[in-house]
């Protein structure tokens, strides 16, 4: 695994034995509130609970949130970014935020940067422009004003394909960029000259990639 993923995963990444999650709203709206801000057109933090080993989506049974006498159930999507609603008066309400993995799987909770959803199947130069600077904005500010001093330099995009362990992107140019443990990384120096990328599905997320 990369080594910076501990950095974009907002350094908050842990290994949990049990199978039911418990957190208070206010503690996850902390984390996904960077998601709001004005200057995050293309990018946000997301909740996830993945395997340790491949780093996909766990299985996830049931997921609520709950405050006294109100219950809303919350619906994973495949990419098994927790569906949080952000919203001020659910911050004041503070709910407890209820969820429940596989009990097979020993799961890790991680916030991750990530880029807004949909993605699409080709991949421009101009896409890269606009989400790369957005994710290393969004990594310094998550590190605060020190740490951001000493953030990586993010180079490219990160694309995992939950369906695909191995397989290839696509290039205009008739070259390839592989996928390999189910992802697969496109800089901007892949795609100069008006080199575009063509995914064979689409990506289940889009994080930031340091080149090494």
């Amino acid at each position: 695994m990369n080594k910076w993923i501990a950095p974009l995963c907002m350094l908050l990444c842990f290994q949990a034995q049990a199978t039911e999650y418990r957190f208070s709203y206010s503690e996850l709206y902390s984390k996904l509130k960077y998601s709001l801000k004005e200057e995050y057109t293309a990018v946000g933090t997301g909740v996830y609970f993945v395997n340790p080993t491949t780093q996909l989506p766990c299985s996830v049974e049931k997921s609520w949130m709950e405050k006294e006498a109100h219950y809303e159930t919350l619906s994973f999507p495949p990419s098994g970014k927790l569906p949080l609603p952000l919203d001020g008066n659910l911050k004041s309400a503070n709910p407890l935020v209820y969820v429940h993995t596989d009990s097979t799987t020993q799961c890790d909770y991680s916030v991750a940067l990530v880029a807004n959803e949909p993605y699409a199947l080709d991949i421009h130069s101009d896409y890269l422009e606009v989400v790369i600077p957005e994710f290393q904005l969004l990594l310094e500010d998550i590190s605060g004003m020190f740490s951001s001093w000493f953030a990586p330099t993010i180079s490219g995009i990160t694309l995992e394909f939950i369906e695909l362990e191995t397989g290839e992107v696509m290039l205009s140019n008739n070259q390839t960029l592989p996928i390999t443990g189910h992802r697969a990384h496109i800089t901007l120096a892949d795609l100069k000259d008006g080199v575009v990328a063509t995914l064979p599905t689409s990506p289940s997320r889009i994080m930031p990639y340091i080149q090494q």
